[in-house]
C-alpha cells in the first residue's frame, strides 16, 4: 500500500486575506498535489469575487465550494457565503451551522472538520486577519498530527490571527504569503504515517447544521426524527459534550455582548447578540432529547 501524503490543505484568511491568499495561490505550483480549502469571513449577504480572484492568480483552478463535490488535487475551494465549509469523506460538505465569532463560514469550523476527517494528512495555514480566529482550529489540526503553518505576521496586513496562532502552536512554517506555495509543495510531497494519529476528542465531534440536522465534524448527519433513535451511550456521551460547549460559548458571546454595549461599540455588541442566540437555539433540540432520555446511564453522563 503506498503511503499517505498530506493531501488536504485549509486556509483560513479574515481582514487583508485577499492579498494574501492571492499571493499564496501564485506561489503554488501547477502540479499541486494537495486540494485547497480556503475560507475567509464574509458578510451573511455578501457575493464572494474571491474564486475568481485566486483563479486568476495563480496556475490552479478556484471554484465556489460546492456541497458533495469530490477533493480533487490541485484545485482551489473557496467557501460560500452563509456557509460552513467542511470536509467528510473525500467530499465538500456546506452547512449552515451556528456562525463563530459572528461569522459563517468560520474558519475555525473549517479547520476541525479537515482535523477530525483528514487528520495527520491536513496541513492548516492562518494568514492574515484580526482577533484569533483560526488558532483553536488550528491547534485541533496540530492535535490530530497535522501540520500548522502560519503568515509571517511582519508580512500580514493585519496580524491578529498569525500572532495568535503563533501563540497555539508550534508551526512548521512562518513564511510570507508568496513564500507558502514552496513550503506547501514539499509537505504535500513528503510521506505521513496516519497509523498514530491520536483520536479526536468528543468536541470535536459534532457540527450543528442546517434547520433540524447534527452533522458531526467528519460529516454524518441526523435530523431531529432520526436523532431520538440514537441510544448509544458513546453517542450520548459526545452530545453532552457538544451541548455543555454550546452553552458555554453562548453564555461567553452574552458576556461579549455587555462588555461591547458597555463600550458604546453597537456593531460588536449585535454580532455577538446574534451569534449568542443561534448557539441557545442550536442546543434546544439535543437539550430536550437528552433530558426525555431515562435511567441511570443518562444520569452518568450529567
Amino acid at each position: 500500500m503506498p503511503a499517505a501524503r498530506r493531501d488536504v490543505v485549509v486556509a483560513g484568511a479574515s481582514a487583508g486575506g485577499v492579498e494574501a491568499l492571492r499571493a499564496l495561490a501564485r506561489s503554488l505550483p501547477a502540479d499541486f498535489l494537495a486540494t485547497l480549502l480556503v475560507t475567509m469571513h464574509l458578510p451573511p449577504g455578501a457575493r464572494s469575487a474571491l474564486p475568481m480572484i485566486l483563479d486568476r492568480a495563480g496556475p490552479l483552478p478556484a471554484l465556489p465550494a460546492t456541497h458533495g463535490a469530490p477533493l480533487r488535487p490541485g484545485v482551489i475551494y473557496v467557501a460560500p457565503p452563509d456557509r460552513h465549509l467542511l470536509v467528510d469523506n473525500g467530499s465538500v460538505i456546506l452547512t449552515r451551522g451556528p456562525a463563530e465569532n459572528g461569522y459563517r463560514p468560520a474558519i475555525n469550523a473549517t479547520f476541525r472538520s479537515a482535523a477530525v476527517g483528514a487528520g495527520p494528512r491536513t496541513i492548516g495555514v492562518v494568514l492574515s486577519g484580526t482577533l484569533d480566529d483560526g488558532a483553536a482550529g488550528l491547534r485541533a489540526v496540530a492535535d490530530r498530527g497535522g501540520v500548522a503553518v502560519v503568515q509571517d505576521p511582519a508580512d500580514a496586513l493585519y496580524r491578529g490571527m498569525p500572532d495568535s496562532a503563533l501563540a497555539a502552536v508550534d508551526a512548521e512554517f512562518v513564511l510570507p504569503a508568496n513564500e507558502l506555495g514552496a513550503a506547501l509543495d514539499k509537505l504535500t510531497r513528503a510521506p505521513v504515517d496516519s497509523a498514530d494519529a491520536p483520536p479526536p476528542s468528543a468536541g470535536l465531534l459534532l457540527e450543528v447544521g442546517d434547520a433540524g440536522q447534527y452533522r458531526c465534524r467528519i460529516g454524518h448527519a441526523w435530523s431531529t426524527e432520526a436523532l431520538p433513535g440514537a441510544h448509544d451511550t458513546e453517542f450520548q456521551r459526545t452530545l453532552w459534550t457538544a451541548l455543555r460547549s454550546l452553552d458555554e460559548k453562548a453564555g461567553f458571546d452574552e458576556r461579549l455582548r455587555r462588555d461591547s454595549h458597555l463600550r458604546d461599540d453597537s456593531l460588536l455588541a449585535a454580532r455577538y447578540a446574534v451569534t449568542a442566540a443561534e448557539r441557545t437555539t442550536a442546543a434546544a433540540t439535543p437539550r430536550k432529547f437528552l433530558l426525555s432520555l431515562s435511567g441511570a446511564g443518562v444520569e452518568e453522563l450529567l
